[in-house]
């Protein structure tokens, strides 16, 4: 008897247990994923690309270049855009790097060191991202979306040959810890017969009951779309302010314009 009151103990926790979990795992809605892809991937990959014009910027010194390589992989003031710092990067920093049939991977931390390394400084930005298109949600052991991009390197390598301009992916990782945060999970090069549309592990259990605090923030959304518009024609301003300082010769001037950007 005493037997099976402990098996039954034994089952009743477990069985509380699942509902825990069950009650703790964290759901995510039409209103995240809208928001996810509207702001906050652009918002990652603009870090990145802004990170590496400081980079490459002549004017940077090497305490600014440590800051902004270290705010990629660290959470400080803004949290961080990379998952860790073993994140893989396929190194994209010679002119012929896509055509090697191996391709060379590096650690985050090890691509800042070599982009800092060979990439050639100048005066203006020369490196901009663009974002092409952005897969459905997916989950695996975590959530992600694939992020097909333009890299657009307009510079030369340090061998005097001019960067193509290359179409990349990003893996986007979400992690949940009270809110959704997203961080670059890999970086690559498009694969052969890669179709971002592919279907393979789709998310498909969005959450569809919103309570009112979540349909007021549905219908925020196009508002927060038109402010970022306005953001980035502000952005654009600012740059082009950095732009006309370097032509006047004020690097200092100009690449706190450009980090403000």
């Amino acid at each position: 008897m005493r037997n099976y009151f402990k098996i039954l103990l034994i089952l009743v926790f477990a069985l509380l247990t699942m509902s825990t979990r069950g009650q703790d795992a964290p759901t995510i809605s039409k209103y995240d994923d809208e928001s996810i892809r509207t702001f906050n991937i652009p918002e990652l990959l603009k870090n990145f690309e802004n990170a590496l014009n400081i980079i490459s910027y002549s004017g940077s010194e090497a305490m600014d270049i440590k800051t902004v390589s270290d705010n990629l992989m660290l959470d400080g003031e803004s949290p961080r855009s990379f998952y860790n710092d073993k994140v893989i990067i396929e190194s994209d920093l010679s002119y012929n790097s896509y055509l090697n049939n191996t391709k060379e991977d590096l650690a985050v931390k090890e691509y800042l060191l070599g982009f800092n390394a060979l990439y050639p400084k100048t005066q203006k930005p020369t490196v901009s991202f663009h974002i092409l298109k952005i897969s459905a949600l997916k989950k695996t052991n975590y959530f992600f979306y694939n992020v097909l991009f333009e890299s657009a390197f307009n510079n030369k390598d340090n061998s005097g040959i001019q960067y193509k301009t290359l179409n990349r992916i990003a893996e986007i990782r979400l992690e949940y810890d009270t809110t959704w945060n997203v961080y670059i999970q890999a970086i690559r090069f498009v694969p052969k017969n890669f179709n971002i549309d592919n279907s393979r592990n789709n998310f498909i259990g969005f959450v569809e009951k919103y309570d009112q605090t979540t349909e007021y923030k549905m219908s925020q959304l196009e508002l927060r779309k038109n402010q970022q518009n306005a953001e980035r024609v502000k952005i654009n301003q600012i740059i082009a302010e950095g732009d006309n300082l370097v032509l006047q010769g004020s690097f200092l001037l100009a690449l706190e314009k450009y980090k403000g950007a």
